[in-house]
């Protein structure tokens, strides 16, 4: 499952590589080190993209994750201390039994942690968001709900993205007015 979840990550990957190369002043890094299929950098902003791994052991959640990627968007001046955002990917089947595809989500600490980390939302692979979904109020929450990606149709996803990194590039990224984002209750199925 591992590998077809690489492969069905090939448009994701595909759709953002085209969209930065309309631009000749970004530089694209391809081989990029740690685990990256590619990392970007114009004006010293950066927006990158893992390579998907097999998620590791010891998910016990509502749903089943196989493999799991991040995106980030970061800028080199922090705007107010803010540095930019990182969402995870999980290949899962968060919505239906057994129908896995590619879903973007996002993670906050609670409200109660005393200010803001630099980079929020944040990635977390599937294992250290075990207490998001369980009916245990923890330390961490969504910030940005489970949603599918539509491999047919990347254009709001990437657009988003992009516009996220062009904000990046000229200074302008800044934290959510609220968190989280959108709703986010009930984006997941519950086991049993």
């Amino acid at each position: 499952m591992h590998q077809a979840a690489v492969d069905l990550f090939t448009p994701i990957h595909a759709g953002l590589i085209a969209e930065l190369e309309n631009s000749t002043l970004v530089d694209i890094d391809r081989g990029a080190a740690h685990g990256l299929l590619f990392i970007a950098t114009f004006d010293g902003a950066q927006i990158g993209l893992d390579r998907p791994e097999l998620s590791p052991a010891g998910w016990a959640g509502p749903f089943t994750v196989v493999s799991e990627a991040v995106i980030t968007v970061t800028m080199s001046n922090p705007n107010r201390g803010y540095r930019g955002r990182k969402h995870s990917l999980w290949y899962c089947d968060a919505h239906r039994e057994g129908e896995f595809g590619w879903y973007e989500l996002a993670f906050m600490d609670s409200a109660f942690r005393q200010g803001r980390p630099p980079v929020e939302p944040n990635a977390l692979s599937a294992h250290e968001a075990r207490e998001v979904f369980t009916p245990v109020i923890g330390t961490r929450q969504l910030a940005w709900p489970v949603e599918e990606l539509d491999l047919d149709d990347l254009g709001e996803f990437v657009d988003r993205w992009i516009g996220w990194f062009a904000s990046a590039v000229v200074g302008q990224l800044q934290h959510p007015m609220m968190m989280p984002e959108k709703t986010t209750e009930g984006t997941w199925r519950r086991k049993g």
